[in-house]
């Protein structure tokens, strides 16, 4: 009878954990870019390892990794060296298998000037 309960219990356990790691994996962080050429995002889930910065240099038909571009997993900006190339953020475990969903493509230099900064060059 232990022995069945047992094997009850780990499978249910199994089930559980995997369940945890394909929600995380359904869920993609919202990248918005930020005034001047930044990348940021909201995430309200439990934190990747890294989060690692594709970039594409074609316009959007490949991206790759850029071997610094990458932020902590509390982070939740990224500057990059230019912001005129398509980018998306996915977090990854430490293997860098990625744990979360891919996030949308945005260009960093699309961002809109703050109101603030567009009058003030007006005076």
């Amino acid at each position: 009878m232990y022995i069945k309960t047992g094997i009850i219990t780990t499978f249910l356990l199994v089930a559980l954990f995997g369940i945890k790691t394909v929600e995380a994996k359904d869920h993609a962080p919202k990248l918005l870019p930020m005034y001047p050429s930044m990348l940021v995002w909201k995430w309200h889930h439990k934190n990747p390892y890294h989060w690692n910065v594709y970039q594409s240099l074609d316009n959007g038909v490949t991206y790759f990794l850029i071997e610094d571009y990458w932020a902590w997993g509390n982070s939740r900006q990224f500057a990059p060296d230019g912001g005129s190339e398509l980018m998306f953020i996915v977090g990854v475990d430490q293997s860098g298998k990625e744990v979360t969903g891919r996030s949308n493509v945005v260009r960093p230099d699309d961002a809109p000037v703050p109101r603030k900064k567009r009058f003030s060059t007006l005076h």
